[in-house]
C-alpha cells in the first residue's frame, strides 16, 4: 500500500462515486476501485458498498468507523513529508519553471504567481523554450517543472522523456482554434468563422515552433514568423494587419483586451497542456506547483476552453 490508497479512499468517500473521485485524484475509475480493493484486502473490510447504485459507492457501516483512521493516516503522512522536508532544507532558494513562449494560456503565468504569493523566499527562473527543447531540458535535470502545451498523446510525451524519471500530469484538454483580429477586421464580429474564410490572410506562427500543430493545419496560407516572448511584438502585428493569430490554448489577458478571438468551428484541434515534474524525491516547492496546478485545472474544467 502507498499513502495514494489512503487519499483514494478519501476521495471516494467525499465524491460518492468512482469517476469524480478518479477526476479529482487523476485516475481513470479502474486505477481507483483498484486501489479501494487493495485496501479493503489488506484490512480485511469491506469499506464501500459497490451495489449501492450503478456508477456510485456508499459508505458501509464498517467504512463509516474506519474512514476516520484513514484521514488521520494521510493527514499524519502529509505533516511527516512536510516536517522532514523541513529538516532538509529542501524548499530550494529557486525554482527553474520551464513553459513555452505562447499568444494563448496554459495557465503557467497563475500559478507561478500563486506560488511566489506561497513561499515569496523562493526564486522563479523563468525558462521560455520550444516544446521539444523543454522535453530535452526536463529529461536531462536541468529544469524542476515544465508546462507543455502539444498536440501529441501523453506515450508521444512519455517517450520523448526516454528513461528519465519524470512524472507527466494532463491537467487541459485545449479543443478549440481561435483566430486572433483586429477589430476593424471584417470577421472580428462573427459569432464563429470557417477556415476558408481565412484563405487571403496571412498566419502568424511561433517562430520557436515553425513546425507546430497551428504551421500544419494551414498549409495553404502565407505564414508570418513572430517572436512571442514579447507580448507587444505579438499585439502591434495583429492590430497593424500583418497577419492573424491562431491559438489553441486560451488567450492571455495582454492579447484578449485589444484583439478579438474568434473560434474556428471546422477545425477541432486536440492539444494537451501537461504538467511535468520529477517522479521520485520531489521537491516541496514542486509538489506545491502541482497542487497549484490541479486546483487550476479544477477551475477552469468549467470555464468553457
Amino acid at each position: 500500500m502507498d499513502i495514494l490508497d489512503y487519499e483514494t479512499v478519501l476521495a471516494v468517500a467525499r465524491h460518492g462515486s468512482w469517476a469524480a473521485a478518479g477526476y479529482a485524484t487523476f485516475q481513470s475509475p479502474s486505477s481507483v476501485s483498484k486501489r479501494v480493493s487493495k485496501l479493503e484486502k489488506a484490512l480485511g473490510v469491506r469499506i464501500f458498498d459497490r451495489s449501492s447504485r450503478p456508477s456510485g459507492a456508499r459508505l458501509t457501516e464498517t467504512g463509516a468507523i474506519v474512514l476516520p483512521y484513514i484521514r488521520q493516516i494521510t493527514e499524519r503522512y502529509n505533516d511527516l513529508a512536510s516536517r522532514a522536508e523541513e529538516l532538509r532544507g529542501e524548499l530550494a532558494a529557486r525554482l527553474r519553471a520551464g513553459y513555452p513562449s505562447l499568444a494563448g494560456t496554459v495557465g503557467e503565468t497563475e500559478i507561478l504567481a500563486r506560488f511566489r504569493v506561497q513561499f515569496p523566499e523562493c526564486t522563479i527562473v523563468h525558462v521560455l523554450r520550444s516544446g521539444p527543447e523543454l522535453l530535452r531540458l526536463m529529461a536531462a535535470g536541468a529544469l524542476d517543472c515544465a508546462f507543455l502545451l502539444s498536440s501529441e498523446p501523453l506515450s508521444a510525451i512519455k517517450a520523448a522523456l526516454g528513461e528519465s524519471k519524470t512524472a507527466v500530469l494532463p491537467y487541459m484538454k485545449h479543443e478549440t482554434l481561435f483566430i486572433g483580429l483586429p477589430l476593424s477586421h471584417p470577421l472580428a464580429r462573427r459569432e464563429s468563422i470557417r477556415a476558408e474564410e481565412l484563405k487571403n490572410e496571412t498566419v502568424l506562427i511561433n517562430s520557436a515552433d515553425p513546425g507546430g500543430f497551428l504551421s500544419s493545419v494551414f498549409p495553404g496560407l502565407d505564414k508570418r514568423p513572430v517572436d512571442f516572448i514579447s507580448p507587444r511584438v505579438v499585439t502591434e502585428c495583429v492590430l497593424s494587419g500583418a497577419g492573424v493569430l491562431p491559438i489553441v490554448s486560451p488567450p492571455a489577458a495582454y492579447l484578449s483586451e485589444a484583439v478579438r478571438f474568434v473560434p474556428v468551428s471546422d477545425i477541432k484541434p486536440r492539444a494537451r497542456a501537461y504538467f511535468l515534474y520529477p517522479a521520485e524525491n520531489t521537491p516541496r516547492a514542486v509538489r506545491a506547483v502541482l497542487r497549484l496546478v490541479k486546483d487550476y485545472s479544477e477551475r477552469m474544467s468549467g470555464s468553457g476552453y
